[in-house]
């Protein structure tokens, strides 16, 4: 619950008064832990300095009574007071003081230590708390964004799988074309010779074809020659048979007038 004067205060009540146990702290960095009754601290309980001092044993109406005290000097002393003085009061001071060189004294020491600290640690739970939540989120946003990369990741690598199936495919066929190409280069080489050949052949068998024509207009002509002299042979032979004919028949008709007797 918070206090009118900047404190807070945690533990029992009774009729709207702190009665029982309780924990009071201020903003001015002190701190009371123990026994209240009427609203007062009275019993036994813990002070706290805002220095770093503290006081614990019995108190009555606010005051203390008798205890042990870690002073400034970091020394632990058994104390009593006069009762009359509130234990805010900077004029506050023992009527008697004893050093405590046993080891409970440095057991107190070291209680003392970690109860200050106890308060500075709830002051941070909170804020702590609330960094432990907002870490909590951040880490499972992280977690989800990790996941989303792994899933990223996975399908990338597959990506890149099929990619470098792909690019080994292509470099295969580059291959295979860059060889067929070569092969294709070495046709037309063969076929460019070929063709080169077959050309020089063409052309020789165009002379052969002029000669061959040559030679056949010739064959003709002299062939039309021919047959003009052997139709004119024929037509000299026919006469001179005929003609022979004709002198073989004076001959029989002179034989047969040789023969005739009048």
């Amino acid at each position: 619950m918070e206090e009118k004067w900047g404190g807070t205060y945690e533990g029992e009540w009774k009729d709207d008064k702190k009665e029982g146990r309780g924990l009071n702290t201020w903003s001015n960095g002190r701190i009371y832990e123990g026994e209240w009754k009427d609203d007062e601290i009275t019993g036994q309980g813990r002070w706290l300095w805002p220095d770093g001092r503290c006081f614990q044993g019995k108190f009555v109406s606010d005051c203390p009574i008798e205890g042990v005290l870690f002073d400034a000097d970091e020394k632990i002393y058994r104390v009593t007071y006069d009762s009359k003085v509130d234990i805010a009061d900077p004029a506050l001071a023992p009527v008697s003081k004893s050093l405590v060189t046993s080891e409970d004294g440095e057991k107190f020491k070291s209680l003392v230590s970690a109860w200050s600290k106890k308060f500075r640690v709830m002051e941070s739970i909170p804020e702590l708390q609330k960094q432990v939540a907002e870490m909590k989120k951040s880490h499972a946003e992280l977690e989800a964004q990790e996941k989303n990369l792994n899933k990223e990741a996975e399908v990338a690598k597959k990506e890149m799988e099929e990619t470098q199936k792909l690019h080994d495919i292509s470099a295969m066929e580059a291959k295979a074309a860059e060889e067929r190409a070569k092969e294709l280069e070495k046709a037309a080489k063969e076929a460019r010779d070929v063709a080169n050949k077959a050309q020089t052949l063409a052309k020789e068998r165009e002379g052969l074809a002029k000669k061959a024509k040559q030679r056949n207009e010739d064959a003709n002509a002299q062939s039309s020659k021919a047959s003009k002299e052997a139709a004119e042979t024929k037509k000299k032979l026919s006469s001179l048979e005929e003609e022979l004919r004709q002198s073989e028949k004076v001959l029989e008709t002179a034989k047969e007038l040789e023969g005739f007797v009048i």
